[in-house]
């Protein structure tokens, strides 16, 4: 997984000095239960291994029989899918959508004019592929917390890239808030209605219980990763 990041590092232009500081706010914050909770989010959520239904059928596949998506029965349900999945409440659109209204916001306030229509802009960039996310999109950074450097439009103001950053923040914190929110509560009731319960889960036999967080780094060697032609195909500006 490290040199993933590297090899791709190289050849894609990332804002990492803004990108850390999303992705590491609330490492710097009290050691508090709360703080854990979001530490643990932020890192699995990078790392793409958020207990998504194709994750868990290879850690438990005699509690979870199949890695197919419960809310639209359609496709492997991958933690590059959660985000684009057609049955979702809310779709990754509407969390775009409201994070520029924010950055419009910001940008109004300070007089800082943009003499085109930078919006639609913004959404050619989040729906072109990246080199840093699997099969996925620039908004699928963005939901991790990675700055993508294409979205700075060119620009060198520092007030700008700074707004783009909090824009891009705002991305992965309502990514979070709403749809991983809503797609687990859908989960939950799925267990419920499967008679998985909490011990069962916890008494189950995996080797991936066995993982310390050094083998996170080893991920790569431990999971198949397999192409998804309706991630591929997938569009915001449909």
């Amino acid at each position: 997984m490290c040199r993933y990041y590297r090899f791709n590092n190289s050849m894609e232009k990332v804002d990492w000095c803004r990108s850390i500081r999303i992705i590491m706010k609330a490492f710097n914050d009290e050691n508090t239960d709360r703080n854990n909770f979001d530490n643990a989010y932020k890192v699995k959520n990078f790392l793409e291994i958020l207990p998504v239904a194709n994750l868990l059928n290879k850690r438990n596949p005699e509690l979870y029989q199949s890695g197919r998506c419960i809310r639209c029965n359609y496709t492997i349900e991958t933690w590059t899918h959660i985000w684009i999945c057609n049955k979702a409440d809310t779709s990754i659109i509407q969390i775009i959508n409201a994070a520029f209204e924010i950055l419009k916001a910001k940008l109004d306030e300070k007089d800082f004019r943009i003499h085109y229509n930078y919006h639609a802009r913004l959404l050619r960039i989040l729906n072109e592929k990246p080199r840093v996310v699997f099969n996925g999109r620039i908004f699928h950074e963005a939901i991790k917390g990675i700055v993508n450097e294409r979205l700075f439009l060119e620009m060198e103001d520092k007030f700008f890239k700074d707004a783009i950053a909090s824009f891009v923040e705002d991305i992965h914190d309502m990514a979070r808030k709403f749809m991983w929110s809503e797609r687990c509560k859908s989960f939950n009731e799925w267990e419920i209605k499967q008679g998985i319960t909490k011990q069962m889960k916890k008494t189950a036999k995996s080797i991936w219980y066995e993982i310390g967080v050094e083998d996170l780094w080893k991920y790569n060697s431990l999971v198949t990763f397999r192409s998804s032609n309706y991630a591929s195909n997938f569009s915001i500006l449909d």
